[in-house]
């Protein structure tokens, strides 16, 4: 069978389960007495099985809700990945580190291994194939593939909105108020709201009263369907850091654009940015902000580089919107700031400037010379590289 085997459920292996069928008289009459070790069973990720005639590594149960990690072991095997309730595979790979030659030791490995497979209509690979066990019923055809996903609608442009706040946020009561940023922000838009965030590399439902996702508090990705729009929320852990920073890249029409920056006004935001981008506006090349891989290509679509560094240079570009905070004042000059030449040149709290370069954010549609032209000036007047 092989030194490796991966057994693929639709329910987690728990250690209970081990516990149980490794104490089987008919398993202990073979192998001997068993002793697991490893971590906790809600948290089973490595664990070592000893007994007399083998020796065994476990890696996982781990877990996946659409194919993710497990399609070497379902959909490139052509067959489908068993599922729980809540439509969960998981998959456990078992390493034989003592005792793989022992043939009478493996085979009643493989009458755990079907009890396990059997159990939960999963199924076993070793070496890439899968493994017939008596017992075990032939895994089912793998479903059809989904259709890919059409290609967003860029005609009327994406919003791209980044928020730099002073707070650091290392547990749930950061999350918490990380979260609260995202409905403040939303409050206008509500159809922006998240219903999904990205775990695992896999995209789970989302609702404000989950608690922090388990590597919380690295970077968070949390995504709405329609309009398809996605957040990321990278939060203050680091030493040294103290600014969280909450983005959204959202496929909206510039009045919903617009709709965002009342609430992005009364932050109480060290910096942020609001731009509404569409296909025909080409972007001055820059190493952070919203930026161009290849500013020559047409099709290429910005993505925003941006962290507190960023900021002690300077205004890291200028947008239809944005909030210049106390750091930034005292690096441009309050006279300067308020001489901007813009539509609206406000300070909308204690040292916090809002610069908007014309009075709607469809003029990025309608007139977009006339932002870009706005946009020319300010730059000029801000001195921004």
């Amino acid at each position: 069978m092989g030194a490796e085997i991966v057994l693929v459920s639709g329910r987690r292996l728990t250690r209970g389960v081990l516990e149980q069928l490794f104490s089987d008289p008919g398993v202990r009459s073979v192998l001997g007495e068993a002793t697991l070790a490893g971590s906790p069973e809600e948290h089973l990720r490595v664990t070592r099985i000893d007994t007399a005639r083998l020796e065994l590594l476990l890696y996982g149960p781990q877990e996946s809700r659409t194919g993710g990690g497990v399609a070497a072991y379902t959909t490139e095997l052509g067959v489908a990945r068993p599922t729980d309730a809540a439509g969960s595979t998981w998959w456990t790979r078992f390493e034989i580190t003592r005792g793989a030659d022992d043939e009478a030791a493996v085979h009643v490995l493989s009458a755990v291994l079907a009890a396990l497979a059997g159990a939960s209509s999963g199924h076993v690979v070793a070496d890439g194939q899968i493994v017939e066990l008596d017992g075990v019923a032939p895994p089912a055809p793998a479903e059809p593939a989904p259709a890919a996903a059409p290609a967003p609608d860029l005609s009327s442009g994406r919003a791209y909105l980044t928020v730099l706040l002073p707070f650091t946020a290392p547990d749930e009561a950061g999350w918490r108020r990380t979260l609260q940023v995202v409905h403040a922000l939303t409050a206008d838009v509500p159809d922006l709201w998240p219903g999904s965030v990205q775990v695992d590399g896999e995209w789970r439902p989302f609702t404000a009263t989950d608690p922090p996702p388990p590597w919380w508090p690295s970077e968070q990705w949390l995504a709405s369907a329609e309009p398809p729009a996605t957040w990321e929320l990278a939060v203050a852990s680091e030493p040294g850091r103290r600014l969280s920073q909450v983005s959204l890249t959202a496929t909206v029409d510039p009045a919903t654009t617009g709709r965002l920056l009342l609430a992005l006004a009364a932050l109480d935001a060290t910096y942020a940015f609001l731009h509404h981008w569409t296909p025909a506006e080409r972007l001055p090349a820059g190493a952070t902000g919203l930026r161009h891989d290849d500013a020559d290509d047409p099709a290429d679509v910005p993505w925003v580089l941006l962290s507190e560094d960023d900021l002690t240079a300077g205004l890291p570009g200028v947008y239809w919107a944005q909030i210049v905070g106390p750091e930034l004042e005292a690096l441009i000059g309050r006279d300067r700031l308020a001489a901007t030449p813009a539509h609206r040149v406000e300070e909308v709290g204690p040292h916090r400037w809002l610069i908007q370069l014309t009075p709607s954010a469809t003029d990025v549609v309608d007139d977009l010379p006339r932002v870009l032209e706005a946009q020319r000036r300010v730059r000029e007047h801000l001195r921004v590289g």
